[in-house]
């Protein structure tokens, strides 16, 4: 074992090395990413024989949502195993062993002399591991835009390096070419002990390029070292492209580099000032689509904020290795050490309240296309790039500037296309509305009854989702009726997001428990509720409209029958219509037949997550749909769907997508009427989609 952990569920994890007794792996080293979730906790060194199933990385069902196996392939994983069955037979005494302990160490004294928030800030200043750090601090910070701080990044890297070469040769009185000797070797040294985070690796490089330029008395260029750290990065670990930190890292670099022109003028107090306004807002100009594309939102206000955190920080690194270093020999000179990271962390905490009470302190800008990102530093480029020749920089900036402003626009002004997401939420319903003048509306918001409200679908999957599309108000909520799996996430959702109105069935409810975590939820957020009926109708405009089927008025329920009160709802836009059927019942898909012509659809969400008693075959012909969509879980208990409910569907010719073999589908409407359909985290192996198509003569 080489390295240990916590996950956000406070499970241990693991990093563990070794060579399978498999024929099939032929010898080769295999390293697995475990998750311990009980019994005494394994340290690093532990030598273990274990037996499991190897399982392969999660892939992303819906977009915007964490990608595991892009995450932990970057970090050199090749499975994960949930670790139960295995027998310590041994410790190892090498180098990861070494650095844990000095780890270890180095947070016993930390904890010692500092409280538990600022001791995981400076733990993460000071090894790399921000296990420690409170959820609160974080998000703090991350709203004032100096995340930065808490992670080692290229400008610790910098001022230790700086630090170094200071110390080996105002104190050590080396040369400069031996100074910068020690100082490669000593930042090398802290990379091995912190982890090879991107940033880090990128600042190691860059600097060791630069201090052999002086050991071999040749002059560096700051561009050539960037572009050298980046080909060294991606050759050690080519998925390092698509990582946030990478990007990040680079972006913020030669944004700082690209602004070295327009400061570095003046000398005085003012001129210095101004320049560190111009790092910050070219690091921030740089940065900022990358920062909107993997997190959602933006830190206007970190171009302010980091005019106070940058010049302390050297005083926060400095402060907080001579805290560790004291506390090595003395209890009472680590404290009083610690107190200036103290009293810096304090000042950190204030400038990112402050900033919090601003208006547009964090906005949320949803995730832009790539298309909108790569226009976007074309502008850039040929703003700050193009030199004197105004005529061609005129032209090309009009050029990429009004294709920028149709990829962010195009679609409110020009295309008006709505979408229809129905997502992977497991065993359960819900789908996402969104129309081209930015309304949305959800329909059902799936749920697990087992999992606590603040921990259920609409918290993991439905709210990522909504800041992802740069959702941050719902103009409606439907839920076809309050079963677990189809209200809890909502309920989540009412409580983060304003909500303009809920939407019930015109039914008694009798959902217990859940009726009653609804009411208070509505009454705390102030949000109207309304019940429908058959004949109520909903318009947008030119964005669609919404007509109730089900229930009809003074409908009578069977005891213990909310399924068979599920609010059947149309939506349609363009001639496009999408039917939703809640958890419906064959029973009353037969009194709906009584009005057939009403069921016409385009897009049918399949009753009952697929279910044999439903989707009959006289309904489905009602219908007449083209694509019928199922959603359910992987391996859900139930068996959904069911095998005669697909035949039914085969036999009526409509194309069937599933949540829980393709992941969240996407329907894109055109105002000309146009209807396509996109899917998102295909489960099913290439070979059985290759023996489906060669079967079926249709793509699914």
């Amino acid at each position: 074992m080489t390295q240990t952990g916590e996950t956000s569920g406070g499970f241990q994890k693991l990093r563990l090395e070794g060579i399978p007794e498999e024929d099939a792996f032929q010898g080769d080293s295999l390293c697995i990413y475990a998750i311990r979730m009980e019994g005494k906790p394994l340290t690093v060194g532990d030598e273990i024989q274990l037996r499991g199933e190897a399982l392969s990385f999660s892939k992303p069902t819906i977009p915007g949502s964490y990608n595991e196996e892009l995450y932990l392939c970057t970090q050199g994983y090749d499975c994960k195993m949930f670790l139960s069955d295995f027998k310590k037979v041994g410790e190892k005494n090498n180098l990861s062993v070494f650095l844990h302990k000095g780890k270890e160490r180095v947070d016993q004294i930390l904890n010692q002399v500092l409280p538990s928030e600022e001791s995981g800030v400076v733990k993460a200043l000071i090894t790399g591991d921000r296990d420690d750090i409170l959820e609160g601090t974080e998000e703090l910070y991350r709203m004032a835009g100096i995340t930065h701080i808490l992670c080692i990044s290229g400008l610790h890297i910098s001022l230790l390096a700086m630090m170094a070469a200071w110390l080996m040769e105002s104190v050590f009185h080396m040369g400069r070419r031996s100074a910068a000797a020690v100082t490669i070797v000593f930042s090398v040294c802290f990379l091995i002990f912190t982890g090879f985070s991107p940033s880090a690796v990128r600042a190691v490089i860059m600097v060791t390029v630069a201090l052999v330029g002086r050991i071999l008395q040749r002059r560096h260029d700051w561009l050539n070292n960037i572009a050298i750290a980046a080909l060294v990065l991606l050759w050690i670990q080519p998925l390092y492209l698509w990582n946030a930190g990478f990007q990040l890292s680079f972006l913020s670099v030669i944004g700082i580099w690209a602004g070295s022109r327009f400061y570095g003028k003046r000398n005085d107090l003012l001129g210095k000032v101004w320049d560190m306004i111009l790092v910050s807002f070219f690091a921030f100009l740089f940065t900022f689509p990358i920062t909107a594309y993997h997190f959602y939102h933006i830190t206007p206000y970190s171009i302010l904020a980091n005019l106070v955190v940058l010049p302390f920080s050297g005083l926060l690194l400095g402060s907080g290795f001579l805290t560790v270093l004291l506390g090595f020999f003395s209890t009472p000179l680590s404290s009083f050490a610690a107190g200036s990271a103290y009293m810096i962390l304090q000042i950190y905490e204030a400038i990112c309240r402050l900033a919090e009470k601003l208006p547009f302190c964090y906005p949320l800008t949803g995730s832009p296309a790539p298309e909108t990102i790569l226009l976007y530093y074309g502008v850039l480029f040929v703003f700050l790039f193009c030199g004197r020749k105004e005529r061609i920089q005129t032209i090309l900036l009009s050029s990429f500037g009004t294709v920028l402003l149709l990829q962010l626009w195009g679609n409110s002004l020009f295309q008006k296309e709505n979408t229809v997401t129905f997502l992977d939420v497991g065993q359960g319903d819900c789908a996402v509305i969104q129309t081209y003048n930015d309304e949305c509306f959800l329909v059902d918001g799936g749920g697990i009854a087992t999992k606590e409200l603040g921990d259920n679908i609409g918290t993991e999957k439905i709210l990522p989702y909504l800041e992802y599309l740069g959702v941050d108000h719902i103009s409606g909520i439907f839920l076809s009726h309050l079963d677990a799996d189809h209200i809890l996430g909502a309920l989540e959702v009412m409580d983060a997001l304003p909500v303009d109105g809920v939407y019930l069935p015109d039914y008694a409810i009798t959902a217990e428990q859940w009726e009653k975590e609804m009411q208070e939820i509505l009454e705390k957020n102030q949000i109207p509720l309304y019940t429908v009926k058959e004949g109520d109708k909903g318009e947008l405009e030119e964005a669609g409209n919404f007509l109730c089927l089900y229930p009809f008025a003074n409908t009578q329920l069977p005891k213990g029958g909310s399924n068979a009160g599920s609010m059947v709802l149309k939506y349609s836009y363009a001639d496009v219509d999408i039917l939703f059927t809640g958890d419906l019942e064959e029973g009353q898909e037969r009194l709906l037949l009584a009005e057939p012509e009403g069921l016409s659809c385009d897009v049918l969400k399949v009753s009952h997550h697929g279910s044999a008693g439903a989707s009959s075959s006289e309904f489905l012909a009602a219908t007449n749909a083209q694509l019928a969509v199922i959603s359910c879980g992987q391996d859900n208990p139930y068996h959904h769907p069911a095998q005669e409910t697909l035949a039914r569907f085969a036999q009526a010719g409509i194309s069937v997508c599933r949540t829980d073999e393709q992941g969240s589908i996407l329907l894109h409407i055109s105002p000309s009427g146009g209807l396509s359909w996109t899917i998102w985290g295909e489960r099913k192996p290439v070979y059985e989609r290759i023996k489906e198509t060669m079967e079926t003569g249709r793509i699914s």
